[in-house]
């Protein structure tokens, strides 16, 4: 039925999403509006004709095909392509035949192994003009260069030091939306500090925070006295994932109910040595609440509370929005 929905009720051949079940026909990539290769397995794209002017495809969505390392020499036929999704792919380098889509409005390169931009790619701001809605979704990619791209609208980043958070509070012209925070080699410790938590631009726009796999013991978030009122009014997730070794969750300055007063979901996964999470217990739009495979976490909300975390606990009810909890 969503197949057929795709295609128009079957009358036009509109949208391309080939069926798990299914042999692969090569797509017509110029009466096509839109083509979904998501998860094929494919090596290599199907071949594409130099035929520019008759090009129909606006969308292109290859997400998922790990062996996926390039876009062929015709893919700069496809000027009409203004969504292009190659998360989760194999590309090592920024595929350039990216560079002359003129049209591109949504690019997602999260989840591939590249470390830096060609300077091929800084021509693209004179194309970009994205609304608040498009975002372009780029991993692991050099901050100085990402200065260049002056219409950036929103930002979705790994990082893996402290050093590169720090740098991103000095991107003038893009809004961080997602933050990924993953390995974080050679540190015990990993600190959302104040000069990031107080950054207005952080604050009204950051709305995802992820751990995920970092050997580190302890995460602060830190607040101090310069920044009193450290909100994050957009941040609607946050998730610790396969952080094996934290012992603790530690609020310095900040108050959890004040600095996560938007949060939605919270995901607390393989902590082996987290003990609790009793600060959970006042956030005041929690929703979802999941925790899973933490082995040395007895109880949720530990039975007694540190005289220092008594005082951050301020009277607001507990649990007062939430809805689900695993």
């Amino acid at each position: 039925m969503a197949l057929w929905i795709a295609c128009d009720n079957g009358k036009k051949n509109k949208w391309i999403v080939p069926r798990g079940d299914a042999p692969r026909d090569q797509p017509n990539w110029h009466e096509a509006e839109r083509i979904s290769l998501m998860r094929s397995e494919i090596q290599e794209l199907p071949p594409i004709a130099t035929a520019p002017s008759s090009s129909k495809l606006t969308t292109l969505m290859l997400s998922g095909n790990r062996k996926l390392r390039e876009l062929g020499d015709n893919f700069g036929a496809l000027l009409a392509l203004t969504y292009l999704d190659l998360s989760s792919c194999g590309f090592v380098h920024f595929p350039k035949e990216i560079c002359g889509l003129a049209q591109l409005r949504y690019l997602n390169l999260a989840y591939n192994e590249m470390s830096s931009l060609p300077e091929e790619v800084l021509d693209l701001r004179r194309y970009w003009r994205p609304t608040d809605e498009e975002l372009s979704d780029l991993a692991s990619l050099l901050l100085e260069e990402l200065k260049c791209l002056n219409n950036l609208k929103g930002l979705g980043i790994c990082i893996e030091d402290t050093s590169q958070l720090n740098r991103l509070v000095e991107l003038p012209n893009v809004s961080v939306r997602w933050l990924f925070i993953s390995t974080l080699e050679n540190s015990t410790s990993f600190s959302l500090s104040t000069s990031f938590l107080g950054d207005k631009q952080i604050q009204i726009n950051l709305a995802e925070i992820m751990f995920i796999d970092c050997n580190v013991t302890q995460v602060v978030l830190e607040g101090n006295h310069q920044h009193p009122t450290c909100h994050l009014r957009a941040l609607e997730t946050f998730k610790i994932e396969g952080l094996h070794c934290l012992e603790e969750i530690i609020w310095k300055g900040v108050v959890p109910e004040e600095l996560f007063q938007a949060l939605r979901e919270l995901t607390v996964g393989g902590c082996d040595n987290l003990k609790s999470i009793t600060w959970v217990l006042h956030l005041p739009c929690l929703t979802s609440l999941l925790v899973q495979d933490c082995s040395s976490m007895t109880e949720l909300i530990a039975d007694t509370v540190e005289k220092e975390e008594e005082k951050e606990i301020t009277s607001t009810p507990t649990f007062c929005c939430l809805r689900k909890i695993f």
